[in-house]
């Protein structure tokens, strides 16, 4: 203490008359060695202090450490997030194009009409005389001499088949009492009656028939009444599924036995300009069904 204090005056020998100079330097050696005690827990409190501070830096050094290798795999898994969501964008980007694309084509596919594009009619209203078309064939009760042939009639009959059977699957009819059949080579139109009775009438010749009455007729007037009976009824079906403005206006006005001005009750056989009419009233009348059943497909 008396060191610490840099007071060394306590050191100086203290002359005393009652003691000896052996005892004044026993003395002064004894407050020396006590001096040295002192310095010595001193600088070992030192050391411990010294050794704890030491501790205290090596945990701060690994706590350093810990931070700094987390700090490297925060950054790291930063760096991979990062790396995902511009490949998660890009990715993003590239389907919202997609789906861009795919409802473009979609909208485009909801504007095609697939039967008007399956089926190409030809009503020239200016020439009365000239015959509507079905994908470039000639639709005609009979063979005429302007080259209309029973094959020509064949082909375009089954195309108009066809056209009612393609409509009416879009349109969800299906008939009581007739029955169409397609065939390439002759279309039919069975009519079902009571007593499990039925009638077949060929819209043309049946050349593959052995019965030789189908080879030798005239013209195919009863089959055309048949088939506008046909047309009546699918006609009146979309009408009456349909609200009244969602479909086009009809170009000719059907009932059971008439079309437009034309009553097929009171044609002749023969009456060529009437029969012609009536196929003419139903070539419109079968546009306009190819033209409106796309708007009988279910909403996407």
């Amino acid at each position: 203490m008396i060191v610490n204090s840099g007071n060394t005056s306590s050191l100086s020998p203290v002359h005393d008359e009652n003691q000896s100079p052996q005892d004044i330097v026993q003395s002064i050696l004894e407050k020396l060695e006590h001096e040295v005690q002192l310095l010595a827990i001193s600088s070992q409190e030192h050391l411990n202090e010294l050794k704890h501070l030491d501790e205290l830096i090596d945990e701060q050094a690994h706590i350093s450490k810990t931070l700094t290798e987390q700090e490297f795999v925060w950054n790291t898994e930063f760096n991979s997030l990062q790396i995902d969501a511009n490949a998660f964008q890009d990715m993003q980007r590239h389907l919202t194009h997609q789906c861009h694309a795919v409802e473009v084509e979609r909208f485009l596919l909801s504007k095609v009409q697939l039967h008007s594009s399956l089926f190409d009619i030809t009503v020239d209203d200016r020439v009365s005389k000239r015959f509507p078309l079905i994908n470039n064939l000639r639709l005609t009760h009979r063979p005429t001499p302007k080259g209309v042939s029973w094959l020509e009639i064949n082909s375009a009959w089954s195309q108009a088949a066809q056209l009612v059977i393609f409509v009416g699957s879009a349109t969800h009819f299906k008939s009581k009492d007739l029955r169409i059949v397609p065939l390439t080579s002759c279309a039919k139109i069975i009519e079902l009656l009571q007593g499990n009775k039925i009638i077949v009438n060929h819209l043309g010749v049946d050349f593959e028939s052995n019965a030789r009455k189908t080879h030798e007729t005239e013209s195919i007037v009863s089959s055309v009444r048949a088939f506008h009976a046909l047309l009546h009824q699918l006609s009146a079906h979309m009408l009456q599924t349909k609200p009244h403005n969602a479909l086009d206006k009809i170009p000719f006005e059907t009932r059971m036995y008439s079309i437009g001005s034309h009553d097929l009750r009171r044609l002749l056989e023969m009456d060529d300009v009437g029969w012609g009419g009536v196929i003419h009233c139903m070539a419109a009348n079968m546009k306009w069904m190819v033209q409106n059943s796309c708007k009988f497909a279910p909403l996407v």
